[in-house]
């Protein structure tokens, strides 16, 4: 039988359109996963996976182990798939800390149900992501707010080359730090930075707001929900919740 979508869908085109069109909105994502697993980080892995041994997961949040439907694509992403035809729902259980649904406002923690159907997947974002996508051929990152309880920073990467997985490159590396509850900070450094980038467009997508964003000390600029806000080949933002 022909396995083309647009042939096999029948009435789940549409559903199947959507994922396809989050697949390419991700690819500046997953194609850093890719760079990330040369380096020996997998890039598909059990939601314990905190690059420690099953003993130290374990010590951490034991119920984790036993999630076997489940996984972590890359160290920010969390995707529960459902299994059973004719779901319409799903128990989601998350790794310690803050996670926002892809694309989402709302901070989620622990256990819960969701209601799911044909035209959703179910997909967690960790709280302090700089998430890359690709917005209709604009590079844009998604920014989630840190837990203002987390002393160390967290950190996400973005690597860019021509394409071809060759010759020169550019990865820059992201920390985000809150330094209370109101406020945060977004630094960026670019490690070998042989590959030309244009970054003047580069715009953000800040989650779980309002806030305002500050870029490179200048004065605080409102963010629209879900929609970018042009930051420009940025070395920090200051990120502050607004009333």
């Amino acid at each position: 039988p022909s396995r083309e979508p647009w042939k096999a869908a029948g009435p789940h085109l549409d559903a199947i359109r959507e994922a396809m069109a989050w697949r390419y909105r991700l690819l500046p994502y997953l194609y850093t996963q890719a760079w990330r697993a040369t380096h020996g980080s997998p890039p598909i892995v059990p939601v314990w996976w905190s690059g420690t041994s099953v003993a130290e997961a374990a010590s951490m949040d034991p119920d984790l182990l036993a999630v076997d439907d489940e996984f972590l694509v890359g160290p920010h992403v969390l995707v529960a798939p459902v299994f059973s035809a004719g779901a319409t729902e799903r128990e989601i259980r998350l790794p310690p800390g803050g996670w926002y649904e892809l694309g989402g406002e709302e901070r989620l923690e622990g256990t819960f149900t969701v209601g799911v159907t044909m035209a959703s997947i179910p997909a967690f974002v960790r709280d302090g992501a700089v998430l890359p996508t690709d917005d209709e051929g604009a590079d844009v990152l998604h920014l989630y707010p840190p837990d203002d309880g987390r002393a160390e920073p967290a950190y996400s990467a973005w690597y860019r080359d021509a394409g071809d997985g060759y010759g020169p490159h550019r990865a820059d590396d992201f920390s985000v730090q809150a330094t209370d509850g109101w406020t945060w900070t977004v630094s960026r450094h670019a490690e070998d930075a042989e590959f030309v980038v244009d970054d003047s467009d580069l715009g953000v997508v800040v989650h779980g707001g309002p806030w305002t964003v500050s870029v490179d000390n200048g004065d605080p600029q409102a963010v629209k929900p879900g929609q970018p806000l042009r930051v420009g080949d940025f070395a920090e933002l200051v990120v502050r919740r607004t009333t």
